[in-house]
């Protein structure tokens, strides 16, 4: 027989399937209900467990004995809110459980010489070619794993994100040099290929796992630090847009940000944003590689 538990599990699922979050927002949300359930039944014969502060003695927990970052704890805070609201209909007074205070890190970023080295190194064309999107378009991981050859528009110029964050579609620019390469790199695949990053069969997408071991073997090679990841391209094209005198509204559509004060991050990272500079693909180190790779293709 179902348990209680496993009942609201599968209303609590119903839920955000119906709210149209990302499979790995889902599976996140998901994960945070049953960690807390865990970490209630752990709290049985403990005097001091108030059952009626459970939610915030849990986050507490989270954050200060195993040490997750804000965005996790931010995570966990938003799926047990739902599950309280909308599954077990108790009230959720936010004078009370408040969420955590937003940790005011700026986004770390490498320099195109570093971008150049981290390509070079790569053995693998398709990697090469992989960094180089994220690093021109500032496409996230999920989205350019993704892409598919439909979605790239060589003519106008742009990529056509589908199904982004939040199930957004929103237009990513694509610079010529980048273009060029694709149609490149697009010569030495199967015909029958739809998606741009296939991973071991072809019908498939490269897996996350696969593309982060990725970054972890080419920044290794190159020297870089290891916070490192493809996160971080997206990081740097923004630094470089906006040193490129694009307006934040417009970095914001490309980015694909829900709020402005999201994309306002990187306004912190160098002033220089205010002067004139080149795009990020002109600088020579990228040029070099760019024909450096085409070169390489068969």
């Amino acid at each position: 027989m179902m348990t209680q538990k496993e009942k609201l599990l599968i209303q609590y699922s119903n839920y955000l399937k119906m709210r149209n979050y990302s499979i790995d927002t889902y599976k996140s949300y998901m994960c945070s209900v049953r960690k807390f359930w865990e970490y209630c039944d752990r709290q049985r014969g403990n005097p001091s467990f108030d059952k009626g502060h459970a939610v915030q003695s849990y986050l507490a927990f989270r954050l200060t004995v195993q040490k997750r970052n804000f965005s996790t704890v931010n995570g966990d805070y938003s799926a047990l809110q739902w599950f309280y609201k909308y599954i077990l209909g108790r009230e959720w007074d936010v004078r009370k459980l408040i969420r955590p205070r937003m940790e005011k890190r700026l986004p770390k970023y490498i320099n195109p010489k570093q971008v150049a080295k981290l390509v070079g190194v790569c053995p693998n064309q398709k990697h090469k070619v992989l960094f180089l999107t994220y690093y021109s378009t500032g496409l996230r991981l999920s989205e350019a794993r993704k892409l598919k050859w439909e979605d790239v528009s060589f003519e106008e110029g742009i990529i056509h994100v589908r199904k982004g964050k939040g199930a957004k579609d929103r237009i990513a620019i694509l610079h010529k040099d980048m273009a060029d390469l694709l149609k490149d790199y697009r010569k030495i695949l199967p015909a029958s290929q739809t998606l741009v990053f296939a991973g071991k069969y072809y019908k498939d997408p490269m897996s996350k796992r696969a593309i982060q071991w990725a970054f972890v073997q080419a920044r290794r090679k190159a020297e870089l630090p290891e916070w490192v990841t493809a996160h971080v391209l997206r990081h740097s094209y923004a630094t470089n847009v906006l040193k490129n005198k694009t307006d934040l509204l417009t970095l914001k559509e490309l980015l694909g940000h829900k709020k402005l004060v999201t994309t306002s991050r990187y306004l912190h990272l160098d002033t220089s944003h205010l002067k004139i500079s080149h795009n990020t693909l002109s600088h020579q180190c990228l040029q070099t590689v760019i024909q450096q790779t085409q070169k390489d293709l068969p």
